[in-house]
């Protein structure tokens, strides 16, 4: 059985930018988002996939290996600002996901590669230097720009590394996600939560007491991501990811 977790960061600072060739920072990259057509999808938890990866490359050959369900292996060469498949091949094989999710994110994950394979792909690395608990005190994300665009992004850091059961102890609902204005929140604990609104800096934007239900307003913030730090009376604390649009 595999498990697919969502890194979640409600806070960082010191970010570097700096164009390199993509398996110097990670031995393997762990697959965060995909934005095709200009709409973010999320990798979600769930109980089939651990977590969707990549090694690019690790060999002198070049191999760029990515695993979802399915495997993709391809060829490539690496300027350190682009990467291009020798030959216009990207092979993609194996079982696809059974939960219905994951085949679709699966699917758009494959023809982000596919769709655009006779074209270079921009990349760059960004460095985040300092994250606070429950997160790792640095990571690196790898962005992949496909010439039409769409993008996905990668971090350095597996979800399992986190305390999963500390997380699971704080239980809400959050919806809708996206959202254009209001975050409507299920407390499923019975119990009184403090929740705190950051921005992608980690400034602190807003914070609301709620027991069973409870409501946050992103109205009057800029499009992007935000994330909630939700934290019960025993110190317990889970970290959601909201998108405004």
């Amino acid at each position: 059985m595999r498990y697919l977790y969502v890194l979640f960061i409600f806070s960082f600072c010191g970010v570097v930018n700096a164009q390199t060739e993509c398996n110097y920072w990670a031995d393997e990259w762990y697959l965060k988002v995909i934005n095709v057509d200009g709409v973010n999808y999320n990798i979600n938890s769930n109980e089939e996939v651990v977590n969707a990866t990549l090694e690019c490359p690790l060999n002198p050959e070049g191999n760029f290996i990515t695993a979802f369900c399915k495997t993709g292996v391809g060829v490539i060469e690496d300027n350190g600002v682009q990467i291009t498949f020798v030959d216009d091949i990207f092979n993609v094989s194996g079982d696809s996901c059974e939960v219905e999710i994951n085949e679709t994110l699966e699917n758009l994950y494959f023809s982000f590669f596919t769709d655009n394979i006779t074209e270079p792909f921009d990349y760059y690395i960004t460095i985040i230097d300092f994250i606070p608990p429950p997160g790792p005190d640095s990571l690196t994300i790898l962005t992949i720009i496909a010439p039409n665009g769409d993008y996905i992004k990668y971090d350095d850091y597996p979800q399992e590394l986190l305390n999963i059961d500390r997380f699971n102890l704080v239980n809400i609902s959050l919806s809708p996600n996206p959202t254009s204005d209001n975050v409507f929140l299920d407390n499923f604990n019975n119990e009184e939560l403090s929740i705190e609104v950051y921005d992608i800096f980690g400034s602190l934007l807003d914070s609301v007491k709620i027991q069973q239900k409870g409501a946050i307003s992103l109205a009057s913030y800029a499009d992007g991501l935000y994330f909630l730090r939700v934290k019960d009376n025993y110190g317990n604390i889970k970290i959601e990811r909201i998108v405004k649009e």
